[in-house]
């Protein structure tokens, strides 16, 4: 995943689970668009390889192609502005002024962005922009990184400033498309997401209800997102091919900052359960015990579970733990049960066996069949993967924004035999075998969230990968 370069309102990063659980199990590999990108959490998650984004707000279509065609001299021009209350003032009189080269435009958007106040872009009725100076003591202005990996994402995306109502016609049976409008109000002062100085009212929304059925006529699938409000509901919950289902989401943008916690939204989707991808965990056909060497009886345990379900899933492995018989305590240094969890392609097995001190919890170790790492051991260590890693984006940066992406994605619960088949084959000339790799790292965190009592580990070991 590529964090998006610009904060905006009404972002869905929070969002990113429950909409990915409703798409294809194949959506990387289609045609896929986004009428409203704002910031983009979604289609930056996705890397879609083709497809399209588009916004009435060219100010923010003109960045993205800047982005994409000119990302160095967006750097370089952007590092020259000052981060400071006066220097602030002045580039945003400049930016409302007329007849600015592109290059120029999106670099004064990019810093009005990242030190305006809430990170806010909205205009008056004259189209001016005049969100105040933000209280940032060091804002990180320009993420070079970032804006070079998004410059990657959208060689070959189609960049688009019109009405939504486009995709109609631009899009093609077995598309995807997502669509984030600007939300119907929920209070009299909650609309300040003013995209534009037109603003999108209830006649916008009955029309891109209707933009729904017409995709749907022409099998294009799509999901929405909306405001959990009387006047959306009802424009979409008497229509049969749609389904509808209530979600949190957290507000990270908003004038006041007690409005920034969950609030519900809803999510409108023509794509059948039965095609919905299903994000699962399988605790494998191969999960046999074996006891003192010898192989007992295999069962079958497989376990489906929403992406967001890392409790879900925590709980059921640890009721496989408790299944063992209990030691007979004389000076063992490991359960007498071993847990076969991953088949990988070239036959070798990932198994897991637990330490039996009593302060270990239900904590594990993490062996790979017919392999020897640092240790001199087939354990391998969070060191060992790590220093694996480092190898791969020294051999190859962009080999390793792939796997990169693909580790992202295993974080957030996708089981790694989809993710291999998203990435094809990909392989590198140093180091052990993705495959390996991505099914290690599957086990690393389930192991954290099971040693920790929030469930949260995965994301410390998460951090360790961010740092490479």
């Amino acid at each position: 995943m590529v964090d998006p370069i610009l904060k905006w309102a009404g972002g869905k990063r929070s969002l990113i689970p429950d909409i990915l659980a409703l798409l294809p199990a194949n959506y990387r590999n289609k045609n896929y668009h986004e009428p409203f990108i704002g910031g983009g959490a979604i289609f930056f998650k996705i890397r879609p390889r083709s497809g399209s984004i588009n916004d009435i707000n060219h100010r923010l279509m003109n960045f993205y192609k800047v982005v994409r065609d000119k990302p160095d001299e967006l750097i370089s021009l952007t590092k020259t502005y000052i981060h400071e209350k006066d220097t602030f003032y002045k580039l945003r009189e400049r930016f409302n002024e007329p007849n600015l080269s592109d290059l120029e435009d999106a670099s004064l958007l990019l810093y009005l962005n990242k030190t305006a106040f809430n990170g806010l872009y909205r205009v008056n009725s004259k189209g001016k922009f005049n969100v105040p100076f933000g209280r940032y003591k060091n804002p990180k202005i320009v993420p070079e990184r970032r804006i070079r990996a998004t410059s990657n994402i959208l060689k070959n995306i189609d960049i688009l400033c019109t009405d939504f109502s486009y995709i109609v016609d631009y899009s093609q049976q077995g598309d995807i498309v997502y669509f984030d409008p600007p939300y119907q109000p929920v209070s009299q002062t909650a609309n300040f997401t003013s995209y534009s100085s037109g603003g999108f009212d209830i006649n916008d929304q009955i029309r891109l209800r209707d933009t729904c059925l017409q995709l749907d006529n022409k099998g294009v699938q799509f999901v929405l997102s909306n405001s959990y409000i009387e006047e959306i509901l009802n424009l979409y919950q008497e229509i049969e091919r749609f389904n509808t289902k209530i979600v949190q989401a957290k507000r990270a943008i908003s004038s006041k900052a007690s409005t920034r916690g969950p609030i519900n939204e809803i999510l409108v989707t023509n794509i059948a359960p039965s095609n919905k991808k299903i994000y699962s965990y399988k605790l494998s056909d191969t999960f046999a015990r074996a006891k003192r060497g010898k192989i007992m009886p295999s069962f079958i345990r497989n376990i489906n579970i929403n992406e967001k379900s890392r409790n879900d899933l925590r709980k059921a492995v640890i009721e496989e733990l408790l299944k063992e018989q209990p030691g007979t305590g004389k000076r063992e240094k490991k359960s007498h049960y071993t847990y076969y969890v991953e088949k990988l392609s070239n036959g070798n097995k990932i198994f897991l066996t637990r330490p039996a001190f009593n302060k270990m919890g239900f904590d594990f170790v993490i062996h790979v069949e017919n392999m020897r790492f640092s240790n001199n051991k087939d354990n391998p260590s969070h060191k060992d993967i790590f220093n694996d890693l480092k190898k791969k984006k020294s051999a190859s940066l962009d080999k390793y924004q792939i796997l990169y992406n693909a580790i992202n994605d295993v974080y957030n619960c996708v089981d790694p035999d989809i993710v291999l088949k998203n990435i094809g084959n990909l392989t590198f000339n140093v180091g052990y075998d993705v495959e390996m790799i991505l099914k290690v790292i599957k086990w690393f965190f389930i192991e954290q969230d099971i040693r920790y009592w929030n469930y949260s580990g995965r994301h410390m070991f998460k951090e360790g990968v961010d740092k490479i």
